[in-house]
């Protein structure tokens, strides 16, 4: 992650923007991170997270949401194979209080 990390708005993209793919929300730093869906570490917070559908666990109940976090799983799979930790630079960035966007993966 090269780009420098955004909290809150990005100016020009509005609530409810629809982006084409990944390499567009890389590109104005509202999700610098192309694989992971967590932006941000323990140090920094996080910026952004992606619910993409890739843990099982995952509930997307619209005004409320269920978010795993990442680690735990078994190769490109849903399967949970150990826990997930709080070491996970990503996870530990849900422990700070600097908030993040939400972009939901649409069907």
């Amino acid at each position: 992650m090269t780009k420098p990390i955004i909290f809150g708005e990005i100016k020009g993209i509005a609530e409810g923007y629809q982006f084409e793919d990944r390499r567009i929300m890389m590109k104005d730093s509202f999700h610098r991170n192309w694989a992971g869906g967590i932006d941000g570490t323990g140090i920094t917070g996080i910026a952004a997270i992606v619910l993409s559908g890739g843990y099982a666990d995952d509930k997307d109940l619209g005004d409320t949401i269920i978010y795993t976090g990442a680690g735990g799983n078994e190769g490109d799979s849903k399967k949970q194979t150990k826990d997930q930790d709080w070491n996970n630079r990503g996870n530990a960035g849900l422990l700070k209080k600097h908030g993040g966007r939400i972009t939901r993966e649409s069907n």
